[in-house]
This record gives structure tokens, sequence and C-alpha cells, in this order.
């Protein structure tokens, strides 16, 4: 037996659901079950005297459904003309006629717009964060403005200060990254996790790769330029200034 049927959402195998879901059997299978209804009924109406009418016979079964299969090989273009033929035969305000290369062409073209939006709307959090970024070091620069002159004033050059607030911003940015990704896949997996457990589906993990790594890529560059700008200003200052510190 069949526990779920691609593109039925109504059909379940939850005994719960088993009074208002739909069931699948063969033509062969139907009328059968159709003779046996009027032999009851015939045998009802013997008893009692009464007359019942009948509605089905077991040479006319409606149908409420038909699902056309293309072969591998058929074109575009055929399939098309299947459809609004169908269509056209089938046009009836109770007759809905839906074509799935259609449906998934919509789909596809839904799902990159909604890249493209988060894609956008990451860029915007991106440049948001560097002025956070660049506002955070700046204030740590300045807490610490007495350590930086010492270490100059040992020989630290330039160079090498500036390495080790990249470095610091670096170590705080992958591990942000890392902390960020896993907590987001256990949300989303738990979320989709309980989603397909309704429509009973089996869970798939497509992780978005691209927009991942497209995220991630602006985001250390965001990151490391805005941890640059600070270190590179106080560089540039002497070392006298420096040592009064930067309100003076």
């Amino acid at each position: 037996m069949a526990g779920k049927l691609p593109g039925s959402l109504s059909y379940s195998s939850y005994s719960t659901l088993s009074l208002i879901s739909p069931f699948y059997t063969s033509t062969e299978q139907i009328k059968k079950l159709i003779d046996l209804e009027m032999e009851i009924n015939e045998n009802l109406r013997k008893k009692i005297n009464d007359s019942i009418a009948y509605s089905h016979t077991p040479d006319h079964i409606r149908k409420q459904g038909l699902t056309i299969k293309y072969k591998t090989n058929s074109n575009k273009k055929l399939r098309e003309m299947v459809f609004f033929e169908m269509k056209n035969l089938l046009g009836d305000d109770y007759v809905i006629t839906s074509y799935l290369d259609e449906i998934i062409e919509t789909s596809n073209k839904i799902k990159r717009i909604m890249e493209y939006v988060f894609i956008v709307l990451g860029l915007i959090a991106l440049v948001l964060s560097f002025f956070l970024i660049w506002t955070s070091f700046y204030a740590n620069i300045r807490e610490n403005i007495c350590e930086y002159g010492i270490m100059r004033s040992i020989g630290i050059n330039e160079k090498q200060s500036t390495k080790m607030y990249i470095y610091e911003a670096a170590s705080i940015i992958i591990a942000s990254i890392i902390t960020g990704t896993f907590i987001g896949v256990v949300i989303s997996s738990t979320l989709i996790l309980q989603f397909d457990m309704f429509v009973e589906l089996p869970f798939i993990f497509n992780f978005p790769y691209k927009l991942y790594f497209i995220l991630i890529s602006f985001g250390m560059f965001m990151g490391l330029l805005g941890s640059y700008y600070p270190i590179y200003e106080v560089n540039h200052m002497s070392l006298i200034k420096i040592m009064k510190g930067l309100s003076e």
C-alpha cells in the first residue's frame, strides 16, 4: 500500500484521515464494488418492496481525475499542443486542467526571484554590519590606545599591528559564521521536519550553497574592511599623540 502519492496533498496514510482521504483503485475493482452494491440494493428492494434508483452502472464509471504522462523524448511543443487540445475539449467551469511543466517553470522563476531578494537583503545587512564593525573596532582601539602605544614603543611596526587587529576581526567573523550556520541549519531543519511530518513527505536536505558562499564572501570582505580602517587611522598618528591618548 502506498503511504503517499506525489502531487496529491489530500492523500494520506494516517488512520485519523481515512474517512476524508481518497483512495486509488483499478477500474475493474471499482466495477466489482459497484456490482456488489447493486446486488445488495436489489436484495433490499425485493425485501421491502421499494424502488431504488441507480445512478451508476458498471459500464459508465465517473472519473474524478485524469493524468497524462508523456514519453521521455517528447518535445515541449507536442506537450503544449496536447495540453491546449485537452483544455479546449474539456472546456468547462467544473473541469480544471493543469500543465505540470508550466507549474514547474513558474516555481523555478519564483525561486530565482526569492534568491535575488535574499542576496539584496543580505548585501544591505552586510553594508550596515560594515559600519557596526568599524565603530566597534574604533571604540576598542580608543579604549586600548595606551596598550597599543606601548606595543609601538617596544618595536611593533605598523604592518604587524595591522595584522594583529585583522586576525582578531577574522577570528570573530569565522566564529560568528560557524555559530550562525549551525544554529540556522538546526532551526530550519527542525521546521522542515515538522512540515514534512504533516504532509507526509520525505526529508530532503537542500542547502543553498550558492547563496551561502556569496554572502559569506561579502561578509568576510566587509568585516575585514571594517576592522582595517580604524587601525589604519591610528597607524598614521605619531607615537607621542598615541601615548597621550586620542582625546588630547
